[in-house]
């Protein structure tokens, strides 16, 4: 039986990349991805939060959903995969995983505006992410999708 630490992610809190305690404290970063509390990839979280909410009701069951998802993201069994694959792929830092929990709570929040107005929110920012060539939903798919392809082909 393998030790939780060897299945699950870095202890780092903050950004281990960055050299001072002002780049380590900066909200939102684009140069560290996955290391800040805020990232280009929190606009896909916030979508997520969306979808969860309009799918799951409520939000002990959208927080779930988010743990699990953070969990496997960031577990070295996926993180080996994305590498194996070509992908550049880190380990999430403890103050992202709660920036991306919070854009996931936004989004829940958003999915309670009415399911009308939380598609054309969920479907602006899709389509933004997409026209400015930021991570998406849709590209993630097609990532997910390409990694398994690339692992078979591989193995």
């Amino acid at each position: 039986m393998p030790q939780i630490d060897k299945i699950f992610f870095t202890s780092h809190f903050l950004c281990p990349e960055c050299e001072t305690m002002e780049d380590k404290l900066e909200i939102f970063s684009n140069k560290h991805y996955s290391q800040h509390l805020l990232d280009d990839y929190s606009f896909t979280h916030i979508i997520w939060g969306i979808i969860y909410g309009l799918t799951l009701k409520n939000l002990k069951n959208v927080l779930l959903a988010n743990f699990i998802f953070e969990f496997f993201e960031n577990s070295f069994i996926i993180v080996e995969l994305y590498k194996k694959a070509g992908y550049e792929r880190t380990f999430d830092t403890w103050i992202n995983i709660i920036g991306d929990t919070l854009c996931v709570l936004f989004g829940y929040l958003i999915s309670k505006l009415g399911k009308i107005k939380a598609i054309i929110i969920l479907l602006y920012i899709e389509i933004m992410l997409n026209i400015l060539d930021k991570d998406s939903v849709t590209k993630m798919l097609i990532t997910i999708f390409n990694t398994i392809i690339k692992t078979l082909k591989n193995n």
